[in-house]
């Protein structure tokens, strides 16, 4: 049995492990989620969460309410977190001290926030707006770092102390990110545990980084190392058993091994239960223990540079270096001389690893990190490009329409409207294959809609038919194409290499998606049929939609129609009826 303060052990669930978590067998304590993944209105992420909450404790994890920026937190955003906090009831709810978004943009990256004293007062001010929208206190992680600022006046661990003192606010420790920091800035793993008040960690991360050489990053993909459970269990010996989550982000294995790591977490935890701290930290080596707050200070600025620049100035300065498509060093090559000399000033240099590279980790992550998500959602436009003209539009796309969502999945909202205008001889063909994919995206989450049966039309009295409304399932939508979408997807997902102007021009092809019960489905309609969607869609009621499949398809009779309703029902596609006076079931 754990100890109150702990939930035990438990793992980040990720899109894998959707379908064992909706058959109910996760074995193990408890699951943390990403918050962003379940703003949407139903599908299956809410599915996944519905079945895992009536089993297991749940943790939201956020990664986009940046509440170390400079600007308020935003308010739709909160809005959309405490009505899915309201709804799940999470153990706790948890984001990262960093920031993430510059004015209306976002980065989707842990942007590494000034320990300074301007920024604790930002930092104080935004924990207290999300904790009074909420009505519960924040848990918040310490990130992982690439870079640290010339004017620094606090050492991380001392400025959790001070929040945490402030605001309430509990922290998420994450080892592996110590770990991490610890070898990018050269600071010691005890001073930053022995800095932290016992009191104030709800949480413990474990997981992965990749070692760069003069660096490490923080990738979350592979088994948690040996350094981070040698700092697992110093952490036992500092704070006790506390809950904690295995992070397995890339390459996500097969359940039993991600199982195998929290398992053993667990085990860790037992033994340092049985043996008591002496022995463990004989094992993990000797941990001196001082009073909270006696941790290492930061080095101090370099001779001859100004104070702290403001934080409103300083993430000004960082958000133009680190989105700049040509990367850091041309960026700093075509700026005017303030902008260089804020940067000189802003970014701490070490001989091994210079401002421009260090800042130039996260040029390449914001890049890397949207491209991907890109590539993710729009896989038969990435094949029908290819790699390099794919990656050459994704760049001039970030440029004209940087990410304003903090959900990172509407980052390729606008992209089949600026397709249109991209100078490409297939682009009209291109747009209209990113709007397919685009409505796939979208209709993974949208809201439910109970389809109708055969028994339910039936109830519709004959006479009454022609004023009849449909109401299709909100996932529903009809698109035109001049490209076979069906074929080119499949070659897609076969890894077939593909070529837009290479697969010829196919005139009044429409295609359909639709959401039937969690699975998003796609399928060629005839002239007809697409016409008649398109009606249905509109509001026209089922004589209005006959009439436009009749229009488009010719030979269209009545036949024809009950054919073509029989299918919508078997595809469940059809989710009410209403009369001409808005009138629905």
């Amino acid at each position: 049995m754990h100890p109150p303060r702990t939930l035990g052990h438990g793992v980040g669930l990720r899109t894998r492990h959707y379908g064992r978590a909706l058959d109910g067998t996760l074995d193990v304590d408890w699951v943390e989620v990403i918050s962003e993944n379940f703003f949407g209105a139903g599908g299956r992420p809410r599915a996944v969460l519905e079945r895992v909450r009536e089993r297991v404790p749940v943790v939201l994890h956020g990664v986009s309410l940046g509440i170390g920026g400079v600007e308020r937190p935003d308010s739709e955003y909160l809005r959309q977190l405490s009505a899915l906090a309201d709804w799940v009831q999470p153990a706790w709810v948890s984001d990262h001290l960093c920031w993430t978004r510059w004015g209306a943009h976002y980065s989707h990256d842990l942007l590494p926030l000034p320990l300074t004293a301007e920024a604790l007062r930002i930092v104080v001010r935004n924990v207290n707006i999300v904790q009074d929208a909420l009505k519960r206190p924040l848990t918040l992680e310490n990130v992982s770092s690439y870079l640290t600022y010339n004017g620094d006046q606090l050492a991380e661990w001392e400025f959790f102390a001070e929040l945490c003192g402030q605001t309430g606010a509990f922290m998420l420790l994450d080892l592996n990110n110590i770990v991490v920091s610890a070898t990018n800035h050269g600071f010691s793993v005890d001073d930053y545990l022995n800095g932290i008040a016992p009191d104030r960690v709800r949480q413990l991360h474990l997981a992965n980084h990749t070692d760069l050489g003069h660096y490490k990053f923080d990738s979350h993909a592979g088994a948690v190392p040996d350094e981070v459970w040698e700092l697992y269990r110093k952490a036992l010996v500092r704070f006790g058993p506390v809950a904690t989550c295995v992070e397995w982000d890339e390459g996500v294995p097969e359940w039993e091994v991600l199982r195998a790591e929290q398992q053993k977490a667990a085990r860790i935890e037992q033994q340092f239960l049985e043996k008591g701290p002496a022995d463990v930290s004989n094992v993990a080596g000797s941990v001196h223990v001082p009073p909270v707050g006696a941790g290492r200070a930061p080095p101090a600025p370099q001779r001859g540079q100004a104070a702290a620049i403001s934080l409103e100035r300083s993430q000004t300065v960082f958000w133009q270096a680190i989105t700049a498509p040509s990367g850091v060093q041309d960026f700093l090559a075509h700026a005017d001389g303030v902008m260089v000399s804020d940067f000189e000033r802003l970014i701490r240099q070490t001989p091994q690893f210079d401002r421009i590279a260090r800042a130039d980790v996260y040029a390449t992550a914001y890049f890397a990190r949207l491209h991907g998500v890109l590539v993710e959602f729009f896989p038969v436009l990435h094949g029908c490009l290819g790699t390099i003209p794919f990656h050459n539009l994704i760049t001039d796309y970030l440029l004209a329409c940087p990410s304003t969502s903090a959900d990172v999945r509407r980052i390729g909202d606008k992209l089949p409207g600026f397709l249109r205008n991209w100078p490409h001889p297939g682009a009209s063909a291109l747009s209209q294959l990113a709007g397919i994919e685009l409505a796939i995206v979208d209709a993974l989450d949208c809201a439910d809609a109970k389809a109708l049966s055969l028994s339910d039309l039936a109830a519709v009295p004959q006479t009454a038919w022609p004023s009849v409304k449909l109401r299709l399932h909100p996932s529903v939508s009809v698109h035109d194409c001049d490209l076979d979408f069906v074929a080119l997807k499949g070659a897609a997902e076969e890894g077939k290499p593909l070529g837009a102007e290479a697969q010829g021009s196919a005139t009044n092809r429409a295609f359909l998606v639709w959401r039937k019960g969690l699975s998003v489905l796609h399928r060629e309609l005839d002239a007809g049929e697409g016409a008649a969607v398109s009606a249905a869609l509109r509001g026209d009621n089922f004589e209005g939609v006959c009439a436009a499949a009749a229009a488009t398809q010719s030979g269209f009779q009545a036949e024809h129609a009950a054919q073509m309703v029989a299918r919508w029902l078997s595809d469940g596609l059809i989710a009410g009826v209403g009369d001409p006076c808005g009138g629905d079931s």
